[in-house]
């Protein structure tokens, strides 16, 4: 598992209490960001290139508590939290799926590799000689990832678990 650092975004519309002190209407949508890290996590809007921090809102411990914060000083949420982030292997910053990550009891959110998935074996997809066959997805993982395709037990791996559904489930 990879280390990656992200942020939160979410749209909430209608700022309150120290966003909006003179309780004045503002009908568009507001795109949030809590960015951040060990250090300190804090908000800010990035509806302009400018994204101007939320320094009324000040920094927060935790991701968490920024989402929390967020959230109370807006009237609405419009749209959810997402997570964002740097795949390895990638350049562009992107949303990333509940199933490629896993956020830790310490809030720290890791990338999941090959090793993270059970996978199956599938005859078809071993060559001559090799020691530890790869997987049906041709994912090369320890020994101790796979599972028995016979066991009628889906693997977690997306691409295996299609082979799986083909080939053996229900068999």
């Amino acid at each position: 598992m990879r280390t990656l650092k992200v942020t939160y975004r979410a749209v909430f519309q209608q700022p309150q209490g120290p966003l909006n002190p003179m309780h004045a209407r503002v009908p568009q949508p507001c795109p949030i960001e809590v960015f951040g890290g060990p250090a300190g996590w804090q908000a800010r809007e990035i509806a302009t290139a400018y994204r101007a921090l939320y320094k009324k809102l000040g920094r927060f411990v935790s991701a968490d508590q920024g989402k929390t914060e967020v959230a109370v000083a807006f009237e609405r949420q419009l749209e959810p939290w997402q997570t964002w982030g740097t795949p390895p292997k990638e350049t562009q910053a992107r949303m990333l799926l509940p199933d490629e990550i896993r956020i830790l009891s310490d809030g720290q959110v890791v990338w999941k590799e090959p090793e993270d998935y059970t996978h199956i074996i599938h005859a078809q997809s071993i060559p001559k000689g090799a020691r530890v066959p790869p997987a049906a997805c041709g994912a090369k993982v320890d020994a101790n990832c796979f599972i028995d395709p016979r066991a009628n037990v889906k693997p977690t791996c997306k691409a295996c678990a299609e082979v799986w559904r083909r080939e053996y489930q229900n068999r």
